[in-house]
């Protein structure tokens, strides 16, 4: 079935940024398989330094899915954590945090939108994740232009009522 997530995916492709220093998760098998199902502006980074931090900043993706160790170089952050704390207050990008470690994710203030609460561990796992995360971010950004357009619907009324 066509979502409408997908319908906007093929007029403007989302950007998603995985970062993960571990390579045998999100593996290649993963990435072919999400593109294939229509997810075609993947990245996939291992870490994160300084320039790599200022292109996220720079030119945002619109999700980045996040490793909390080992992917950040010590002068950009001390972990993932510190990336999206970084990523949050200067970009609109959808933060899902992820961990092979998951307590290290419970009772942590996250500055994030979504946490990867189970292990990926086939490309159906990822892909079916992937979609709820797609889903969640697309949902935020409708949301958004809605309230945009009941303002801008609002002051257009207030103007006319004003001049009639």
């Amino acid at each position: 079935a066509v979502t409408f997530s997908k319908i906007l995916m093929r007029i403007n492709p989302l950007k998603i940024c995985i970062v993960d220093d571990v390579p045998a998760y999100f593996n290649e098998d993963m990435i072919s398989i999400a593109r294939a199902a229509g997810y075609s502006s993947i990245e996939r980074l291992y870490t994160v330094d300084k320039n790599t931090l200022e292109r996220l900043l720079q030119e945002p993706a619109d999700i980045v899915i996040l490793d909390i160790k080992g992917v950040a170089q010590p002068e950009v952050a001390k972990d993932g954590f510190g990336i999206a704390q970084v990523l949050s207050h200067h970009t609109s990008t959808f933060i899902a945090i992820t961990s092979a470690h998951q307590y290290k994710l419970r009772n942590v203030q996250l500055e994030c939108d979504y946490v990867i609460d189970q292990r990926l561990l086939t490309p159906v796992d990822f892909l079916s994740e992937l979609e709820v995360i797609v889903g969640l971010a697309l949902d935020r950004k409708i949301r958004f232009y809605r309230k945009l357009f009941f303002r801008l619907g609002f002051v257009l009324l207030r103007s006319t009522l004003k001049h009639s």
